[in-house]
């Protein structure tokens, strides 16, 4: 993060409204009420600091790429998890963003059972849903609502695997084998 970057987000943090009566006698109850009523347009929580806003996901052409991969691997390996740092998984997920697929229950991450090493094992498979999305037999909802990383809602019209592609990407030829 450059300095400029850091004073912009101290200035917007100094820009959020704050409760009315105050953070000292402020009870939970408050600090809840509050961050609720803020929640839309992003607040700053008066007891840790930590932002709370609820944001809008959808599932991007890269995001829907990167689902139909694991899938096919995840067939190929006869319904293992999938190593996503291994080749050809690792063309796929540059930005990360793989992991909001979650929020809609596409896929799902294996637990790490060594946190010593680090936070993820890096085994991912799809789910039934995800599976079923892929293959173009069910839609899902365009947005998904997450709040403090949780998915609170659900709006939009739904959308199927090629709408989600976009038209980056050819629905025909990232199903070829």
């Amino acid at each position: 993060m450059k300095l400029s970057d850091l004073t912009e987000t101290v200035a917007r943090k100094n820009e959020s409204p704050t409760p009315t009566n105050g953070s000292s006698g402020q009870t939970i109850e408050d600090a809840q009420q509050y961050i609720w009523q803020h929640r839309r347009r992003g607040v700053a929580c008066p007891c840790c600091d930590r932002v709370c806003k609820v944001y809008k996901r959808t599932v991007t052409g890269g995001m829907a790429r990167w689902l139909i991969e694991l899938v096919k691997l995840w067939r190929k390996t006869g319904g293992r998890w999938v190593d996503i740092t291994q080749k050809p998984m690792t063309d796929y997920h540059r930005s990360g963003d793989y992991g909001k697929l979650v929020y809609w229950g596409l896929c799902e991450p294996k637990p790490n059972t060594d946190r010593r090493k680090t936070r993820r094992s890096g085994l991912w498979r799809p789910t039934e849903l995800g599976v079923a999305f892929v293959s173009d037999q069910k839609p899902i909802a365009r947005y998904c609502h997450v709040y403090l990383n949780k998915p609170i809602a659900f709006s939009g019209p739904d959308v199927t695997i090629q709408q989600a592609l976009g038209t980056k990407f050819s629905y025909a030829d990232v199903m070829r084998p």
